[in-house]
């Protein structure tokens, strides 16, 4: 009897440790998954931070130095398919100008992730002045007898890319749509693009 009583006390001491393990274990799992998702909250907090700076990025200049400054989070493998989730979700909402801007960054974050930053920023400065002579080109085309139909075909790679777009909404941002002739003209080429 006391080698049964003996057995019995000591299954039931082994089980109660086995299930103590198992709290403090799904104790731990559960801890362990706080720290994921509140670790996962301050990533997005600090990533959607970043983006709207970049979006409010007086200079191309800052919005290097944004980006530069937050390497550790906009070059890690989650960015890109982050920012065509976003980018998707403000087209949906009627939002094109922020999507197109989001765009461009990501076209620079690709870039980055095949050439480097250094090449990648400065692709992105050439674009950025081929744009701008195209806008000029479509903006001078009738005023120097050529058709803006050609102009626009001439032209149609680097239109149609998101620099061009994100340029024109920032044009338009900041010199007022239609208070200028020149920016009726981007509003109207806006409209042509998109």
């Amino acid at each position: 009897v006391e080698q049964g009583e003996y057995f019995r006390a000591y299954h039931e001491e082994e089980q109660a440790t086995g299930d103590a393990q198992q709290e403090d274990e799904e104790e731990q799992a559960t801890g362990d998954a706080q720290q994921e998702d509140e670790a996962a909250h301050a990533f997005l907090q600090r990533f959607t931070a970043t983006i709207d700076e970049l979006l409010n990025a007086p200079s191309w200049d800052e919005a290097r130095s944004i980006i530069e400054a937050n390497k550790d989070i906009l070059f890690l493998p989650q960015a890109v398919p982050i920012l065509e989730v976003i980018a998707t979700e403000l087209r949906k909402n009627d939002y094109p100008a922020v999507a197109e801007h989001i765009d461009m960054y990501r076209d620079v974050l690709v870039d980055s992730e095949a050439h480097g930053f250094d090449m990648a920023w400065e692709s992105f400065l050439k674009m950025h002045d081929q744009a701008r002579e195209a806008m000029r080109d479509l903006l001078l085309a009738p005023m120097q007898g050529s058709s803006l139909r050609q102009a626009l075909l001439d032209n149609q790679a680097i239109l149609l890319s998101p620099i061009v777009v994100a340029v024109l909404y920032r044009a338009i941002a900041h010199f007022g749509s239609g208070t200028t002739h020149a920016n009726a003209y981007y509003d109207y080429l806006l409209q042509l693009l998109l």
